[in-house]
């Protein structure tokens, strides 16, 4: 079970950098709605990765915003500043 923990964090891992480096290339062009878009799904999976590592589940978009403010941002474990950003690339995407 362990591994199996440990790939798919690795795997949600792989696809934030590679959403990041199409982020990086979308911003190159000036496509600004794929970069925030891809700056968003970014952070989506970067999230999800830490929630893997938690055992935390959230089957949705919005959940995993909700779960990320609720026990990451208002616990105090995370910067609200990165709260507020995630918040924005949502709204944004």
């Amino acid at each position: 079970m362990k591994d199996q923990k440990l790939e798919l964090i690795a795997f949600r891992l792989s696809k934030a950098d590679e959403a990041y480096d199409m982020a990086n290339i979308a911003a190159t062009k000036n496509y600004l709605s794929t970069t925030v878009s891809e700056l968003y799904y970014t952070c989506f999976y970067l999230l999800t990765a830490l929630f893997a590592k938690y055992d935390i589940k959230a089957s949705t978009h919005s959940g995993v915003k909700s779960v990320f403010g609720s026990q990451f941002i208002n616990e105090g474990v995370i910067d609200q500043k990165w709260g507020k950003m995630v918040s924005k690339l949502f709204l944004m995407r």
